[in-house]
């Protein structure tokens, strides 16, 4: 029997699977309250190992997934510290 997390893990898969198929290869993913739970008001002004803490699990396999079947992702947001987030990215994804 599998756990929550590798029912979700599988779900993700299965959904890159389906967005390969079908020629999608670029990714456009918005960052407050989507890749993370909460909004950040456009100035996180905590650690981004606070921030990482807001991160919805199922996001983070998203991105994990479809970085290994090498597709671009980018992250949309209007907030004001592109590094923030570009650090975030870091500590959440090995590739």
């Amino acid at each position: 029997m599998s756990t929550p997390r590798e029912t979700a893990k599988a779900k993700v898969d299965t959904l890159v699977s389906t967005l390969e198929k079908k020629g999608i290869r670029v990714l456009a993913v918005d960052f407050d309250q989507t890749l993370i739970k909460i909004h950040s008001g456009g100035v996180w002004k905590d650690s981004t190992d606070n921030l990482a803490k807001h991160v919805r699990p199922c996001m983070r396999d998203f991105l994990e997934a479809a970085l290994q079947r090498e597709m671009v992702v980018c992250i949309v947001t209007f907030h004001s510290q592109p590094w923030v987030i570009r650090e975030l990215l870091k500590k959440l994804i090995k590739k």
